[in-house]
């Protein structure tokens, strides 16, 4: 169900709007004498607590499955979903034109449910171009929004100091494992997750093209990668690859999805943690795929965040698509042991293309050493820094 609040309170890109919270007050009605008080209604449920139980035979014992039992884990390694405000100025340069994205893209298709099978070996990638970053490179990702520090590193200083510690980052993960050369990448948040329906009624505030276009700038004039992350809120996977696809058209620009913020109607971000449809994933590889083959570009990565078994909904009718590669990340923060065992239970344990790995700068204690992360097994192809 869709709210209808339009545009009420400050505008979206405001200065003020950080501080914004709708209001919402309530009145407590006036009960009538005749109703009982609040202790005689209490003591009159728990007298009635045992003499159902006993009509009913009884409690039952508890059961969990392994899937249950995996989801408590993973919920452990990360924060409570939280909501992620984004602060962004006006757009102040004129639209660059572009050339004409490609069009018919596929239809997403309905897939059955079959129960998941063990796989022995991950799948091998379809991607045969020379030209494909995986698994020649290793990729080393910065992560986060350019215009609030609460959101990863990359709002937490200039681009150009940003691009100094990258390159030392790119140095000690290259000293960890010399066998694979590291490709640096930025991954800038293109769709933020709010709390009221902001743009559109999706629920999510869009960074502005003029800053996007900065970082496409940047990391091209720079020889490194762009990833753009989209957070889905109320609107759909169609429509937010819609609004950044002209900067796919760059080959070293690539894209990522974010399910914890993907949210059927009636449930606000923040208040429940999201999901995407394999069927979802499936259509992004395809239109990428088809992207990069009608202008021949490279093959793009689509990296898919998880830190909970729902974040992918059937996923195990995932599969490689010739054209474009896809890296399931694991989300998780945790002291070393629990980010090795989330790794393990969402990559080194599932039939997945590319796997990778995040850590968190202020909530990973200790953070993993570029030597602890190339000792996962796995190795992962990509790390993501927030």
């Amino acid at each position: 169900m869709r709210s209808n609040r339009g545009q009420e309170g400050p505008s979206p890109f405001s200065s003020e709007y950080s501080e914004f919270a709708p209001p919402s007050p309530r009145r407590r009605p006036r009960l009538p004498l005749w109703i009982p008080s609040v202790g005689t209604l209490i003591a009159v449920i728990m007298l009635a607590i045992p003499l159902l139980v006993a009509m009913s035979g009884g409690p039952s014992a508890p059961s969990m499955t392994r899937v249950d039992a995996t989801r408590e884990a993973a919920l452990a390694l990360t924060p409570s979903p939280t909501l992620q405000v984004q602060v962004v100025p006006e757009p102040t340069a004129t639209e660059t034109p572009w050339p004409t994205p490609p069009t018919g893209e596929p239809t997403p298709t309905q897939m059955a449910d079959p129960a998941i099978t063990p796989v022995i070996s991950p799948p091998q990638s379809a991607t045969t171009d020379p030209r494909a970053l995986l698994p020649r490179y290793r990729i080393i990702s910065y992560y986060g929004h350019p215009h609030t520090e609460n959101m990863g590193i990359v709002g937490e200083m200039s681009k150009e100091d940003l691009l100094v510690r990258l390159r030392e980052e790119q140095a000690a993960y290259e000293a960890a494992d010399p066998s694979r050369p590291v490709m640096p990448a930025i991954e800038v948040i293109a769709s933020v997750a709010q709390n009221w329906p902001a743009d559109n009624d999706t629920y999510l505030l869009h960074t502005d093209d003029a800053t996007i276009q900065e970082y496409v700038d940047f990391t091209a004039e720079n020889g490194i990668l762009l990833i753009l992350d989209l957070q889905i809120g109320h609107n759909t996977v169609r429509d937010e690859i819609d609004r950044i696809e002209k900067w796919l058209l760059y080959e070293h620009v690539h894209l990522a999805l974010d399910p914890e913020f993907a949210m059927p109607d009636g449930v606000i971000p923040g208040t429940a943690i999201g999901g995407v449809d394999a069927a979802d994933i499936t259509y992004t590889q395809e239109r990428l795929a088809k992207l990069a083959l009608d202008n021949d570009l490279p093959p793009k990565v689509l990296v898919v965040h998880q830190f909970y078994e729902g974040m992918i909904r059937d996923s195990q009718q995932l599969a490689p698509v010739e054209g474009v590669q896809l890296i399931i990340e694991f989300d998780g923060f945790g002291d070393p042991a629990n980010k090795i065992a989330g790794y393990n239970l969402f990559i080194r344990d599932r039939p997945i293309e590319f796997g990778g790995v995040k850590l968190f700068i202020r909530q990973d204690d200790p953070l993993m050493t570029p030597a602890d992360v190339v000792a996962l097994q796995p190795p992962p192809d990509l790390v993501i820094i927030q």
